[in-house]
């Protein structure tokens, strides 16, 4: 069977128009996350974790009116990071890594939410 050659081109043309497909996210340990902030991209809410060495995370959130700053603990395992309020108690949040493009990472949240985030090296 042969293809019309009018059909072959206009085939060939399209299937470079798509838009770019993310690549699938990397672990979490892959990422390096010591010396990183992690930052959600979002108008109303603040919420960012300052990765530090030895599981250490140094949280901001809440709205752009009321913000909290704790120190919490961080453990990344596979797809999943967990932010817990101490080293050996059960994580506050847990972050499904889905789909990183750049420095910007899909992720869902333990309660199903998806959420959008900026990766980027920590600033002093």
């Amino acid at each position: 069977m042969r293809l019309h050659p009018l059909l072959m081109a206009t085939t060939l043309a399209l299937a470079g128009c798509g838009q770019p497909v993310p690549e699938p996210a990397p672990s979490w340990a892959a990422l390096g996350l010591p010396g990183k902030t992690l930052e959600l991209i979002d108008d109303d809410k603040v919420e960012s974790y300052r990765f530090e060495a030895e599981g250490l995370v140094v949280a901001t959130r809440g709205t752009r009116a009321a913000l909290t700053a704790p120190l919490l603990y961080w453990r990344a395992e596979r797809d999943r990071l967990a932010i817990s309020p101490d080293a050996n108690a059960g994580p506050l949040e847990v972050l499904h890594a889905v789909a990183i493009q750049g420095n910007r990472l899909q992720v869902r949240r333990q309660s199903g939410e998806q959420a959008q985030f900026t990766l980027t090296a920590s600033r002093n």
